[in-house]
């Protein structure tokens, strides 16, 4: 079972850690927990949003995908800052630590419909879509169960941030 933090990360000892999965639902605060724990180990983050596209925001294909995050994943370190389901399994074989971002539902939909509104910069994986729509509806609720089985089952230590 993972065990839960809050976002003080002065109490949370990350040092054997070299190859880590942010993971969680759209607006629960993945980029700004990845980037606080770049910031403390010193190791690059790569956001999924800018692997798993090309240009004019079309989704790469499966193969296209797992070839994308193999740039990453063939690195002796990494913060992977992401979540994208259909290939977490893929990754699941290469990292050492999950980190689970948790907020409560209403805390994404205000912190995804914020950054929809007021970036300057949208990536990919930041628009509005049908998709995107039900994942917030429903992470919380089914799709966070689903990550933790996998974690459970490729046994990786897996840690719950709350912000």
């Amino acid at each position: 079972m993972p065990k839960n933090y809050s976002m003080n990360f002065d109490t949370l000892d990350l040092s054997k850690y070299k190859r880590i999965n942010v993971i969680g639902s759209p607006g629960a605060g993945k980029s700004t927990i990845a980037l606080s724990i770049s910031k403390k180990l010193c190791i690059p983050v790569f956001d999924l949003d800018c692997y798993l596209y090309h240009d004019k925001c079309v989704r790469k294909n499966k193969l296209e995908t797992i070839a994308s995050i193999d740039s990453i994943l063939d690195r002796d370190s990494f913060i992977i800052d992401g979540t994208y389901t259909t290939s977490f399994e893929h990754r699941l074989n290469k990292v050492d630590l999950i980190v689970l971002v948790e907020n409560p539902s209403y805390r994404c939909f205000y912190n995804f419909f914020k950054r929809l509104f007021f970036s300057k910069k949208l990536k990919c994986g930041e628009r509005l879509t049908i998709k995107t729509f039900v994942l917030l509806l429903t992470f919380n609720l089914k799709q966070k169960d689903v990550l933790l089985n996998l974690v459970t089952k490729y046994q990786k230590p897996c840690i719950k941030i709350k912000i």
